[in-house]
């Protein structure tokens, strides 16, 4: 099917990277408590 936008998927791949990249960042401060 053609109802899949370009646009759309980039900005769900945005989105989605983006909030691994936030959750990765919080477990490293649970993790390794420290300055930064």
């Amino acid at each position: 099917g053609g109802t899949n936008h370009p646009d759309n998927l980039t900005t769900l791949c945005s989105a989605c990277h983006r909030l691994r990249h936030e959750q990765s960042t919080l477990y490293r401060q649970h993790l390794v408590p420290g300055p930064q």
